[in-house]
């Protein structure tokens, strides 16, 4: 598995995990249940700030979270990007390769 495989299945589980917690906030909103939608409210913020904690680089934990903003695509992971911007690993390395 490369870096940058591992930093999409991290990608993807956050959506996953944002996904029914938006449609909790739309539900709870729309039948004025406030309860239900403040629960999808706190699920949903949980998931955009673990996003700021879970993109980091496995060799220097740099904060890859900052360059997906930088490079215009915030929800989906670093096409752009070939390496880490802080000690410039390749994203595409095996992880079985790091030292």
């Amino acid at each position: 598995m490369t870096i940058r495989e591992k930093l999409r299945r991290t990608e993807r589980i956050i959506f996953i995990c944002a996904t029914p917690a938006f449609l909790l906030v739309v539900i709870g909103g729309a039948t004025e249940h406030h309860g239900i939608a403040l629960l999808g409210f706190l699920g949903f913020f949980a998931a955009v700030i673990s996003q700021f904690f879970a993109f980091r680089c496995p060799k220097c934990r740099g904060n890859l979270f900052l360059l997906q903003g930088r490079l215009g695509e915030p929800w989906n992971l670093m096409r752009k990007a070939g390496f880490c911007p802080f000690c410039a690993i390749d994203l595409d390395s095996e992880l079985d390769d790091l030292p």
